[in-house]
């Protein structure tokens, strides 16, 4: 079966949601991108790219420390959301956040845990909106 070609930027498509007709199929593929968790990969250092979705996940499967980079493509108004399973096996690493996370400190998941914490950003910082006050089942 040959590969149909995309439809210029400017159709527009039925939301399988609504039935309703979006904007654009540009701006469908990227709201429905929004809907899902974008899962970031695991290291030292982890990257955020706010332009894939507004809900990430990081599964840290050892005790290493770590680092929450400065997501790249913010928009002002944006709302992100992080959930960081512990799958190490014990404690987690401890976490730095870059200086554009406005927040207090992060209480680390317990093995077998996660926990989730929301931002906005206002143009210039990710500024906390939301911490979960207590571990959730992985």
């Amino acid at each position: 079966m040959p590969i149909k070609p995309l439809p210029p930027p400017n159709a527009r498509v039925t939301d399988p949601d609504t039935g309703l007709m979006t904007q654009d199929w540009y701006d469908f593929f990227r709201e429905l991108a929004r809907k899902s968790v974008t899962a970031l990969t695991y290291g030292t250092t982890i990257n955020t790219n706010t332009a894939t979705g507004d809900n990430f996940s990081i599964t840290a499967t050892n005790g290493t420390a770590f680092t929450i980079a400065a997501p790249t493509n913010p928009v002002a108004g944006q709302t992100i959301t992080y959930t960081i399973r512990n799958a190490s096996g014990g404690a987690l690493g401890a976490i730095t956040w870059n200086a554009v996370f406005k927040m207090p400190a992060f209480t680390l998941p317990a093995n077998g845990f996660s926990r989730s914490v929301s931002f906005i950003y206002n143009g210039t910082n990710w500024v906390q909106r939301f911490q979960s006050a207590a571990d959730v089942p992985n």
